[in-house]
């Protein structure tokens, strides 16, 4: 048996008590029904996955992927694209809210740049982020290609 195999038959459902487990405490925390969204779906899961309430999660990290879109001129967005590499500031400086939360848990923030229409090479270039850019951004969908 090769290792794609072998790993495949390792695979098994959630276990369904622990999920459930899982989304009756966090239901009982004191904030508004399913506040913070998929974060809160992503407990459910790893009850599941590990079968455990308190899953042995050893080393952490919130990656932060960060990019423009052009379709933003379309007013489809809270903030302009300007926001974003002042967000991206914030968060390899540790000031934002990502890393206040990342700092209760222990856990490693990571700051990727997808394609943030600006320029963003010093923080690269200091091993503060990574870049993974595609593009400075992409072009508005609504007049034409990306």
């Amino acid at each position: 048996m090769n290792l794609l195999e072998s790993t495949i038959q390792k695979i098994t459902s959630q276990d369904g008590t622990a999920r459930e487990g899982a989304e009756a405490r966090l239901k009982q925390l004191i904030m508004p029904y399913w506040a913070l969204g998929r974060l809160m779906d992503l407990a459910c899961d790893l009850a599941g996955i590990t079968g455990s309430l308190q899953p042995p999660v050893k080393r952490k990290t919130i990656v932060t992927m960060a990019g423009d879109h052009g379709v933003v001129a379309e007013g489809i967005s809270a903030y302009p694209q300007e926001v974003t590499p002042q967000m991206v500031h914030g968060i390899v400086a540790g000031v934002e809210g990502v890393n206040a939360l990342s700092r209760q848990a222990g856990v490693t923030v990571v700051v990727v740049d997808m394609g943030v229409a600006a320029d963003l090479d010093e923080f690269a270039a200091s091993g503060k982020m990574i870049s993974k850019r595609i593009a400075a951004g992409t072009r508005n969908m609504m007049v034409g290609p990306f």
